[in-house]
């Protein structure tokens, strides 16, 4: 499914074989750009990410699971345009959250047991 507003592309992945479900948006106004080393360096350093990370699965995502756990994924010599965090809920299902250099939520991802 594929939708647009003004700014923005949103499109939703639905993968049932995987029961994996992804949702993204992108626009022309808002390109990638290649997140250094230096930089993903110093957002690792910043608890906000995090802590946002968790605010959009609990609240935004109106998850009722407790995070079993969540971090950065490791995007180690990897040309990146995307900081990755990657969480485990207590029943096993994961998301993954993708965001712009900035911290604006780019894509969500969610996979089921």
């Amino acid at each position: 499914m594929r939708v647009f507003d003004s700014n923005w592309d949103y499109a939703v992945w639905i993968q049932p074989e995987s029961n994996r479900i992804k949702v993204s948006r992108g626009s022309s106004m808002y390109p990638l750009t290649t997140v250094s080393d230096d930089l993903m360096k110093e957002i690792k350093k910043d608890d906000t990410w995090i802590e946002n990370a968790k605010k959009v699965i609990l609240d935004n995502l109106d998850e009722n699971q407790e995070i079993k756990s969540i971090d950065f994924k490791d995007q180690d010599n990897q040309s990146v345009s995307t900081v990755d965090i990657a969480a485990e809920m207590e029943d096993g299902r994961t998301y993954t959250l993708s965001y712009y250099s900035d911290g604006l939520l780019k894509d969500a991802v969610w996979y089921e047991k």
